[in-house]
């Protein structure tokens, strides 16, 4: 198990500094790992230039999934024990 979060840019600035807070604390609580995705996904859309979100709404876009997804991967791979059953 691996919780990861994400806060839009659009966040109320005190949600968006204390939910990872608190999420990561609720991992460490529960002994399993927690990641914020935030710092991957600014520097995937810095790298290309491509904003993870809709404007209009803060939702992932496609290329947002896209940095989720390869943010996740590097983590796994670099954590193999997540994949043991």
């Amino acid at each position: 198990f691996l919780l990861a979060s994400w806060i839009t840019p659009y966040a109320v600035p005190g949600v968006a500094k204390e939910l990872p807070l608190h999420l990561s604390q609720l991992a460490e609580h529960e002994h399993f790992p927690y990641m914020d995705l935030s710092s991957p996904i600014a520097a995937s859309e810095h790298a290309a230039g491509i904003s993870a979100d809709f404007s209009c709404n803060g939702h992932w876009s496609e290329a947002g999934h896209e940095y989720a997804a390869d943010a996740l991967y590097d983590y796994v791979s670099h954590h193999k024990e997540l994949l043991k059953l």
